[in-house]
């Protein structure tokens, strides 16, 4: 499915304008309120809310089109993409202090 509507909605205009209204922009809204309230919360720390959204967005999507378009690497290692995913976003790339 996810093949179908980004192939149409890349090339056709009119689709594409409704799926950014009906689809992405309530999504997005939606998960805004959410991702505020945690940052409110003190559970993440302050970032620019729409913009961290749209991060996380592109890289499940970047990944969902490596996959449509048989990367090896995410194809074979699908399941192992979550935990990574978690710890990338949550626990960062650098080193933890102490080593």
């Amino acid at each position: 499915m996810f093949q179908v509507v980004l192939s149409e909605v890349l090339v056709n205009a009119e689709l594409r304008e409704l799926y950014l209204q009906q689809v992405v922009m309530p999504t997005f809204a939606l998960a805004e309120t959410n991702f505020t309230r945690l940052v409110e919360a003190g559970k993440i720390r302050p970032l620019d809310v729409p913009l961290t959204l749209r991060v996380i967005a592109a890289t499940f999507l970047g990944l969902l089109t490596m996959r449509v378009i048989g990367d090896p690497q995410i194809q074979s290692r699908w399941d192992e993409l979550l935990d990574l995913l978690t710890t990338i976003m949550l626990d960062g790339l650098l080193p933890s202090e102490g080593g």
